[in-house]
């Protein structure tokens, strides 16, 4: 039994360690921000298909109650740092824009998120 839990536990780590490095690669903002709202538009969905996946697993993969594969403090460190990145990517726009029209999509877009 001792076997089986510790590759589990094996298992979580490698997983955790493989996503945070996927995440990192997702969560890096795109450095040409011209058209800006689609470049947002495709920034946010990438961040949100990453979570999504993740929601389930945490949903999917608890035993009597506890958290296995992904657990909430985990998810919530990943979450800041995605949240971080948007900020970093709107402040650069918001920095080199004179559109008016694209900082109202920009600011339209994230309303309805």
């Amino acid at each position: 039994m001792k076997k089986i839990s510790g590759g589990v536990s094996e298992f979580v780590q490698s997983y955790r360690a493989e996503r945070e490095h996927q995440a990192r690669l997702l969560f890096t903002p795109p450095k040409d921000i011209r058209q800006f709202s689609l470049v947002y538009r495709r920034f946010l969905h990438q961040i949100l298909g990453f979570f999504a996946i993740e929601d389930v697993l945490l949903h999917s993969t608890q035993r009597d109650g506890k958290e296995i594969l992904v657990d909430r403090n985990w998810l919530n460190r990943l979450l800041q740092t995605a949240v971080s990145r948007v900020l970093m990517l709107l402040r650069a726009q918001l920095a080199y824009s004179d559109d008016c029209k694209e900082l109202l999509d920009s600011k339209e877009l994230t309303g309805k998120i």
